[in-house]
């Protein structure tokens, strides 16, 4: 068993135009006892994250800095696995690198693995930093905001036990935790399998939804910040609703025939198969006529159902 003073963590970073956040994120992690190293993936990047990138590994001998063997951009699926595929230490976090660490991120969950040493991961609370006026009023609609909580602390409310998490996740459409602020052991990759590399989007919450299945995931810090995610004009996140619903739909889909091959209850799948057939109608065209949305609406249901008929018995 691992005492405290041994307690190392793999911070993977994927960068992509972040020349102007990227050297604050890796400073913020460097300063933490606890990481053991920093894998940056250059993703490619137009602006200078690159030349940023190189200049902090010159510097800094626990930063290792990847790049895809084509040297081609390939997202952050794609990124997440290779900083996975080169981690030596058996903790992983992630970071975003327009985001960055406070001086809490593992003191809660370093003191949870070593008491626990079954605990898989710990998920805890993120906070948010306005880089761009416009961004955060975008933001706070996006979210349904008002300015009073538009720095509201993003964390899963109380304590859910592990073998719950996965089922309220699915019920209550919960948020999950943020991909800056859980961490795990690298072992609970052997059930998860690796990120989705399909998936442009939402590959990291199909992710969350896989480790809470299979994982015993349990809560942190429940009240203050571990890491601060920062909004401005280049977020994803920011992607209008339509686009939004088409991604969406593309890790529902994923989500959905990955659970057929699971035992999940009964309740369960049917609310997967729901919330994937919904996501798809959102995505779907507002040009096309209601009918034609309707059509093909009714088209995707039968292609799912002939391509697998086990699906009917469970939604019966």
């Amino acid at each position: 068993m691992l005492n405290m003073e041994e307690f190392k963590v793999s911070v993977i970073i994927p960068v992509y135009n972040a020349e102007k956040y990227v050297e604050k994120a890796v400073l913020s992690a460097l300063e933490l006892p606890e990481t053991g190293e920093i894998i940056l993936i250059e993703d490619c990047s137009p602006d200078n994250s690159l030349v940023i990138s190189l200049d902090l590994a010159a510097k800094h001998s626990r930063v290792k800095l990847l790049q895809h063997a084509d040297k081609g951009n390939h997202g952050a699926g794609a990124s997440r696995n290779l900083g996975l595929e080169n981690a030596t230490y058996p903790y992983i976090a992630f970071l975003d690198a327009d985001d960055y660490y406070l001086f809490n991120r593992f003191r809660r969950s370093k003191q949870i693995f070593m008491d626990d040493p079954s605990i898989d991961g710990v998920y805890e609370p993120v906070g948010t930093k306005y880089y761009d006026s416009n961004a955060k009023e975008k933001f706070i609609s996006q979210k349904g905001l008002d300015q009073h909580s538009a720095y509201q602390i993003t964390k899963i409310s109380g304590h859910v036990a592990p073998g719950d998490l996965f089922n309220e996740f699915v019920k209550d459409n919960a948020e999950q935790w943020h991909t800056n602020a859980i961490t795990f052991e690298k072992e609970l990759l052997k059930k998860t399998g690796m990120f989705s590399t399909s998936l442009k989007l939402h590959q990291d919450t199909l992710m969350w939804f896989k480790m809470a299945y299979y994982g015993k995931i349990v809560a942190g810090e429940t009240l203050k910040p571990v890491a601060m995610v920062g909004v401005h004009k280049r977020n994803r996140i920011l992607t209008d609703s339509k686009t939004l619903s088409h991604f969406a739909s593309l890790m529902y889909k994923e989500m959905f025939f990955w659970i057929v091959k699971e035992n999940v209850e009964r309740d369960i799948f049917r609310i997967i198969f729901k919330r994937y057939l919904m996501t798809y109608r959102d995505s779907l065209q507002p040009k096309d006529h209601k009918y034609t949305r309707r059509f093909k609406y009714f088209i995707n249901f039968l292609r799912i159902i002939s391509n697998n008929p086990q699906v009917l018995l469970r939604l019966l």
